[in-house]
């Protein structure tokens, strides 16, 4: 973009206005590049809008007073194989502010940056849904480094939520509002100034489904893995476990609802569990995977886990990889297939400050 003028409303100027039907398509995330050099956000999407976007990458965008660096949403906003990374927003959203009916697929949100909340999303309003996207490696200045909602509904499902970083609470994600569901996700390596290095729930309704919440850290609070301040917090067959916090739950912190078969392995800080949870006891996680066929980060566990064919309930039909879940299935994000290993292993550093 290089006609620069950010506020005006008619594509004259600044970022791309989309007021109808739009679909851009790339030839690969490496070689197609949207950016806007730092001069506006780059798309705002009005009620009426409706932008597709596919195998490109979006960057450089930079909102000023309002959320949303790289894209604005109030309308429909779609986006698959993509990365959103680089961008910056001085008020909420380092990368994407929605509140119309956002739906991403195969994305990477990577290294945005917000002043306020959310540093790579922000949920004001309407549907949202993630499948297999990675929100690694983002900044808020105030409250959700990952992820922030407000308001609306958010799905996450086979995803990774990671290495975030925010000065107020939630590393990872804050629930301030609206109701957010985790099924086969894995939050890993986030940090919190406050409280909830891998998550906070402040209001609203958080729910954890066959998730791993682990190694996350709030280093001058409470709730190293989920912090509740308030809502209403439900969870059943995930694994929380090798999280810290300075005080209150190093995993859990706060009043639980639980469906039962939930690993936390630190007992202290919380109440609301059941007898068919597991307390006290590590389900001995390995260090953060990827797994280059997914392109998913996991924390893997063998047969000797307590999680190994454990989980009763509803099962998804996959784990966070796609790898199919048997009859006796696992708890957490992942599970052991024999034979099946990850093809590549990093060190994926928590994110301190």
């Amino acid at each position: 973009m290089t006609i620069t003028g950010a506020g005006e409303g008619a594509s004259a100027t600044g970022d791309l206005d989309i007021t109808t039907n739009i679909t851009i398509t790339g030839n690969g995330a490496s070689l197609t590049v949207i950016s806007a050099s730092m001069s506006d956000r780059v798309f705002d999407v009005s009620a009426a809008g409706l932008l597709g976007l596919s195998n490109l990458t979006v960057t450089g965008g930079a909102s000023a007073g309002t959320a949303g660096g790289a894209v604005l949403s109030a309308g429909t906003l779609s986006i698959s194989d993509a990365v959103l990374s680089g961008n910056t927003s001085n008020a909420a959203a380092g990368a994407i502010s929605t509140s119309g009916t956002t739906t991403l697929t195969r994305v990477t949100l990577s290294g945005n940056v917000s002043s306020a909340n959310g540093g790579a999303i922000l949920v004001t309003g309407g549907t949202t849904s993630l499948t297999n996207v990675t929100v690694s490696g983002n900044t808020a200045s105030s409250a959700g480094g990952g992820i922030r909602v407000n308001s609306g509904i958010l799905n996450v499902t086979n995803s990774t939520i990671a290495n975030n970083f925010s000065s107020g609470s939630g590393g990872g994600m804050q629930i301030a509002g609206g109701t957010a569901t985790l099924r086969n996700v894995t939050v890993s390596g986030n940090n919190t100034g406050t409280n909830g290095g891998g998550l906070h729930l402040n209001t609203g309704t958080l729910n954890i489904n066959y998730s791993t919440i682990a190694n996350n850290t709030s280093s001058s609070g409470s709730g190293g893995g989920l912090n509740i301040g308030g809502g209403a917090a439900n969870l059943s067959n995930s694994i929380f476990g090798d999280n810290s916090s300075l005080s209150g739950g190093r995993d859990v912190n706060g009043t639980i609802t639980t469906s039962g078969y939930n690993i936390i392995e630190h007992n202290s800080g919380f109440t609301g569990s059941v007898g068919t949870d597991t307390l006290g006891i590590d389900a001995g996680l390995t260090s953060l995977a990827f797994d280059t066929t997914s392109g998913q980060f996991v924390h893997a566990f063998g047969t000797s886990s307590i999680a190994y064919n454990t989980a009763i309930g509803s099962v998804p039909a996959t784990d966070q990889r796609g790898q199919t879940r048997s009859g006796s299935a696992d708890r957490g994000a992942f599970e052991y297939t024999s034979g099946v290993g990850l093809r590549f292993t990093v060190a994926f550093r928590r994110h301190t400050r």
